[in-house]
């Protein structure tokens, strides 16, 4: 894992961290940094592709697909953390 794969995942760490620790509105900062890293990759990898032959080839694959699918719920979960506990608040 290089670069863009370490931003995701402590961007992901620290927002199940700061939801834990019921600073869900601050939650939301890192899930999005990290949906934007996960768009970004899928959208810059999605023109890299390569026939290697008898061997296969090389492309978006099924990991990517479910990084993004994963950072979406990461979002959804911190932002419908933030919503009930600003509901609590009223």
């Amino acid at each position: 894992i290089k670069g863009d794969g370490i931003i995701a995942i402590i961007c992901v760490v620290v927002a199940c961290i700061l939801t834990f620790i019921n600073k869900k509105v601050f939650a939301l900062i890192p899930a999005v940094i990290n949906l934007l890293v996960i768009v970004y990759d899928c959208i810059s990898g999605a023109g890299v592709s390569a026939d290697i032959g008898d061997y296969g080839s090389v492309g978006l694959g099924i990991g990517a697909y479910l990084a993004l699918l994963a950072a979406i719920v990461v979002l959804a979960m911190a932002v419908l953390g933030f919503v009930s506990e600003r509901n609590k608040n009223k």
